[in-house]
């Protein structure tokens, strides 16, 4: 599932849409077709419900006049109602025993790319140049959750014709750049 740079390979798929199977081959879980299937679906339902959410959080201020900064403010309550959505639907998949299996192996991995499920502030440093006739996106992500060791930070850039699509992860956020960077 990895190409030699240590990327995910994807089968062009979006990124969102193969986690389940990559954390189940890289951790050794063992998952049929079928439940991989439903599995991704439900991870795709709590991904869509938790971008839902941060993006009615969303507080964007403009640094420069083609740099902001995106802050997304933790949401624990709901952070934790969101997982606990997601445990139970795996466990309609799964059967409750193997989807805690599942999620004790992948909880650090999960953790991360679920952004802490809301236990801290992200915060996002966005450029934006333009560079005819694409515009290019420097996105740094960055969040801690404290006394856990889950620090991450991640950096992109992703090239775009103000489609939300084109900012891949970010794309649920992509309607915020252009108002900001246009004003």
């Amino acid at each position: 599932m990895l190409d030699p740079r240590g990327s995910i390979i994807t089968h062009g798929k979006p990124l969102e849409q193969v986690y389940i199977q990559y954390w189940a081959e890289t951790y050794g879980f063992e998952i049929t077709d079928e439940e991989l299937v439903r599995a991704q679906e439900a991870h795709t339902g709590v991904l869509e419900a938790r971008r839902n959410l941060e993006n009615g959080l969303v507080e964007v201020e403009r640094i420069e006049p083609s740099r902001f900064k995106v802050v997304i403010p933790a949401y624990p309550e709901a952070g934790k109602k969101l997982l606990e959505q997601f445990r139970h639907s795996l466990a309609a998949v799964l059967g409750s025993d193997r989807a805690e299996q599942f999620m004790d192996k992948t909880k650090l991995a999960m953790t991360r790319e679920n952004f802490g499920w809301g236990m801290a502030d992200q915060v996002l440093d966005v450029t934006l140049r333009r560079e005819a006739p694409v515009e290019v996106f420097e996105i740094h992500h960055g969040f801690a959750l404290p006394d856990s060791g889950i620090v991450s930070n991640l950096t992109g850039v992703s090239v775009s014709t103000l489609l939300p699509q084109d900012l891949d992860i970010y794309s649920y956020l992509g309607h915020h750049f252009p108002k900001v960077a246009k004003e």
